[in-house]
């Protein structure tokens, strides 16, 4: 059996033979909008080794995974399937962040991995922000149009006592997906209003959660969003002058903030200062 993924003009193929993967790759790749048919990039393979009980993962022919879990084995394969299919785009700005929208239009989360930003994104969505991602937003160079890549919350075992106490977890325990550093949570869980049309940026908010920080959100100028954003621009190297013109005429136009807060309950006020 195989499934092609595609995104933003690249596919990749996913080859496998126990029929658990399927479900698996429904959850991990459900939402990701079908696309035309495009030249195949990359070749993952599934296979369970039944003398030994382990997963094994592979990416054209070469052994990226072994494991016990079927679920550390998708954590994997989130990650690197996404890889594959950013790695030669040339036509946007692929920027590390979570993207949420309401009626006001959408905001950008830019952030280092441990900033908090699936936290963030998911507290937005108990606010009834609909969510686009919570990983990777393709920003288009020539109109600025918004891809997301749209996957399961991933949440990382550091931050799954804090994501408890606005989500009740224990109730949707079987529907969630768990391994080792992380938890796997279809967003509808939080949101069911999924609307998968991107609105017009309206605001770049950069998280940062810090333990022993005043909390607060302030606005930023557009050089120092311009430098934060290039740290979050995953494959500046594909793109003319590594992405920073892009990146200057984005800022310009759009508001941008850093917020730091150490609690949820930081948040509310924060993001009520948030303009579009």
């Amino acid at each position: 059996m195989s499934r092609e993924i595609t995104f933003d003009g690249h596919t990749v193929s996913i080859e496998f033979e126990k029929d658990e993967v399927d479900p698996l790759l429904d959850f991990l790749f459900g939402d990701l909008e079908k696309q035309g048919k495009f030249a195949v990039e990359a070749v993952f393979g599934i296979k369970f080794r039944s003398a030994e009980s382990l997963w094994e993962l592979t990416r054209n022919q070469c052994e990226m995974f072994q494991g016990e879990n079927l679920n550390d084995l998708g954590n994997v394969l989130a990650g690197e399937v996404l890889f594959s299919l950013i790695e030669n785009n040339q036509t946007g700005m692929a920027i590390h962040a979570g993207l949420v929208s309401n009626d006001r239009g959408c905001m950008l989360l830019p952030a280092d991995s441990g900033s908090g930003k699936s936290s963030v994104t998911t507290w937005l969505l108990t606010q009834g922000w609909h969510y686009h991602t919570d990983e990777l937003v393709i920003i288009n160079l020539q109109g600025g149009q918004l891809r997301a890549f749209t996957r399961p919350l991933n949440i990382k075992s550091g931050g799954i006592e804090p994501i408890s106490k606005i989500f009740d977890i224990d109730s949707h325990r079987s529907e969630l997906r768990s391994c080792d550093i992380a938890t796997m949570i279809p967003h509808r869980l939080i949101n069911p209003n999924y609307i998968p049309n991107i609105p017009q940026l309206g605001a770049i908010v950069f998280p940062h959660y810090t333990a022993n920080t005043e909390p607060g959100i302030k606005r930023i100028s557009g050089a120092e969003a311009g430098l934060e954003l290039m740290r979050s621009n995953v494959i500046a190297r594909n793109l003319p002058g590594h992405g920073f013109r892009s990146v200057t005429q984005l800022v310009r136009s759009i508001p941008g903030y850093r917020l730091h807060y150490q609690h949820f309950d930081d948040l509310q006020d924060c993001f009520a200062k948030v303009e579009f």
